[in-house]
């Protein structure tokens, strides 16, 4: 056996907020919102109904995500997104998180876009396939009195 060093995990910073869910590749138009615990095919995971109010298809690549809560998530800290990828469909594909807007308003949401792209870097529509999704990952800061930026 290989000698191991583990390290306690720590977090720098304080009143951080972590925000991690998943949703099906589509094409077209506004995801409809189905949670868990909801009647009908549940289609975002990680996350109830008081987190996200939409996510929107609005040009080749790009998604764009509006939260609900306007106070609790106030300033996006890190940003990422991650695509599924069955080595035949979407294959090599990558997404990325931007554009985002609406930090610290207090009377809307934080707006954010997720764009994905073919391996090669063109900006691309996924290929819809079962099981294919987008995976976004943001941190925040936790509130408008909290640690300044």
């Amino acid at each position: 056996m290989a000698d191991r060093t583990f390290y306690p995990s720590y977090t720098y910073g304080f009143a951080r907020v972590s925000l991690e869910f998943q949703f099906p590749v589509f094409t077209s138009g506004s995801l409809a919102m189905v949670f868990s615990g909801q009647s009908g095919t549940q289609n975002i995971f990680g996350v109830g109904n008081d987190v996200l109010s939409s996510i929107t298809y609005s040009a080749t690549g790009v998604y764009t995500v509006v939260l609900k809560d306007k106070n609790h998530y106030n300033k996006v800290i890190y940003a990422s997104a991650s695509v599924s990828d069955d080595g035949t469909n979407n294959a090599g594909a990558y997404a990325t998180v931007g554009s985002v807007a609406n930090e610290g308003s207090g009377t809307v949401g934080i707006q954010f876009v997720v764009r994905t792209y073919a391996a090669g870097g063109a900006a691309t529509a996924l290929t819809v396939a079962a099981g294919h999704v987008i995976q976004p990952m943001l941190i925040f800061r936790n509130s408008a009195g909290s640690n300044p930026a």
